[in-house]
């Protein structure tokens, strides 16, 4: 940070000079960073990148006036560690007016689970930058010596560290602009504790523009402690979606200010923001123009965002994510009453071991998509957890498989042996009509049931209570925000969505009906609900309760 002694300097050269008619604060006047490169004003929000890897440039021109107007440059490559960390290393030219700052910036932040539902993170930014006077054309009286023209070329080291609590969608942070700031050229020599201390907080408002999950609304409140100036207070509100994003903001010596920009063939975004002054000594200076753009690369599936929302590859994560620790697919009774002979037992030990072979590539994508998902807020890093758990829960899964075809094959003998002693009892007893009428009830609760090619279908014992029969399911959910945002959209369709928790998973079913038959589900699937429902149904059916 600079000295006293500096900063008298900063504030009566431009009086020498004719430069600029109005001094600033020695802060790097980050404050509008909200989008790209906002590790700059936090380290910890290079957590917050949608994409694994990416280039970003951020430039400020401050007032525009003609005789060099204070500038401000930020050039940053950052990328994802793993789900859990990130680091950068950027470019940037601090232009005050009076000092040009040029280096390098280090940055590495991570955030440690303490909590159902919070977050710490922890972020720290190493600058290293040579420090010069920004104008020697005026050539000094020497009877009138000016102090600026006295300062040689500096070499400084300034650590910046930052910590964020998270609960929830709630977010307070601590940032110490300058806590370590040596002097290079005065042998390692501490500049002093003219610290430069923000404090910020944020709140994401899901909202439903767009792909679900990755349309939000950032209200952002900081205060900024400034040595031998007057705090700056602030706001901004970002808006941000897929395609686009906008913000407006106030700072209470900078002004208000208003940005807006773009994001096209997937990877691109570029964007601008203006400024008007807003503090009285600001007035009558010309408007600050900011730009930005960047460019991101590596895996940006937003169909992760919400569980099940897109076409086969989600499809494939959402049964990966529906494997419950402990939780094995049972196979009714009925199909396996179906299967009389040993050809049948070795056409179903073959399929179970395509089953495994299926988990094992299962349990590959979700790895692999775990560390693709670059979740930054809370919600996003909480399903990041959920994928690897899931990879983890298919990897004990295919370990089980050999007890589960030991025991399929028990299932079978039991099934066999309970079908002769009911053939012989019926032939003993000449079958009265209470035990025909008790039969034909037992064969209704146990309807027969047949897979057709490429139907998605789902068979289990008993589920918490559920009602037998044929549920038509239209979704499946592990946040229940995006589970309440899919049932209020069926709604406005003219439908009546329903919905039931299953404990084993951990996961709320939507669904659109429950049949007695597997006859009038499959009817009402392919007939999309009468027209009313143009995506994918499919078949989930409670044996008994």
């Amino acid at each position: 940070m600079l000295r006293p002694w500096l900063w008298i300097s900063v504030f009566f050269a431009p009086l020498a000079v004719m430069a600029q008619a109005t001094g600033l604060p020695a802060d790097l006047r980050q404050h509008n960073l909200t989008q790209y490169n906002e590790s700059l004003l936090n380290p910890t929000a290079s957590l917050d990148k949608d994409s694994e890897q990416s280039l970003a440039l951020w430039t400020r021109w401050q007032w525009q006036t003609i005789d060099g107007d204070p500038t401000t440059l930020f050039f940053n490559y950052s990328a994802k560690l793993n789900s859990a960390s990130a680091a950068g290393i950027g470019f940037f030219q601090h232009n005050t007016g009076s000092f040009i700052q040029t280096g390098a910036v280090l940055n590495y932040a991570a955030t440690f689970n303490i909590g159902a539902a919070s977050d710490l993170a922890f972020g720290v930014n190493l600058f290293g930058f040579q420090q010069e006077v920004g104008d020697t054309r005026f050539q000094q009286n020497p009877d009138m010596p000016l102090p600026q023209f006295d300062i040689p070329n500096q070499t400084l080291i300034r650590l910046a560290p930052s910590l964020r609590y998270t609960v929830n969608d709630f977010s307070l942070g601590l940032v110490a602009e300058n806590l370590i700031d040596i002097n290079l050229s005065k042998d390692g020599q501490d500049q002093g504790a003219n610290n430069v201390y923000t404090g910020l907080a944020s709140y994401d408002i899901p909202l439903a523009i767009g792909v679900p999950g990755t349309s939000y609304l950032r209200p952002v409140v900081y205060i900024r402690s400034l040595p031998d100036a007057d705090n700056q207070v602030g706001f901004t509100t970002l808006l941000s979606t897929s395609k686009f994003w906008g913000q407006l903001g106030y700072n209470n010596f900078y002004g208000l200010s208003a940005g807006a920009g773009g994001r096209f063939l997937k990877n691109f975004s570029i964007g601008a923001l203006v400024e008007f002054g807003g503090d009285q000594q600001l007035q009558g200076n010309s408007t600050t123009f900011e730009f930005v753009t960047a460019y991101s690369f590596g895996p940006n599936d937003l169909r992760r965002k919400v569980v099940g929302f897109e076409e086969e590859e989600g499809e494939q994560i959402l049964l990966t994510l529906e494997s419950a620790p402990g939780q094995q697919e049972e196979k009714p009774q009925t199909q396996l009453a179906s299967e009389e002979n040993t050809d049948e037992d070795d056409a179903e030990l073959s399929r179970l071991e395509k089953e495994r072979q299926a988990f094992i590539e299962m349990a590959r994508i979700a790895e692999e998509t775990a560390q693709a998902d670059v979740e930054s807020r809370k919600k996003r890093r909480q399903r990041e957890r959920d994928s690897i758990d899931a990879a983890e829960t298919a990897r004990r899964v295919v370990q089980q498989q050999k007890v589960r075809q030991e025991q399929i094959k028990d299932s079978l003998a039991r099934v066999r042996e309970q079908a002769a002693l009911a053939v012989a009892r019926e032939r003993d007893q000449g079958r009265p009509a209470a035990d025909q009428t008790a039969g034909q009830q037992s064969a209704e609760v146990v309807e027969e049931v047949t897979r057709r090619p490429g139907e998605r279908y789902e068979e289990v014992e008993r589920a918490g209570g559920l009602l037998p029969g044929f549920y038509l399911i239209a979704n499946v959910f592990g946040t229940k925000k995006y589970h309440d945002i899919f049932v209020n959209k069926l709604s406005q369709m003219g439908l009546d969505p329903k919905s039931f928790y299953r404990s084993e998973n951990e996961y709320n079913y939507v669904y659109l009906g429950r049949y007695r038959t597997i006859a009038e589900a499959r009817s009402e699937r392919d007939s999309k609900m009468g027209g009313k429902y143009p995506d994918k149904l499919w078949i989930f059916r409670v044996v008994g309760e």
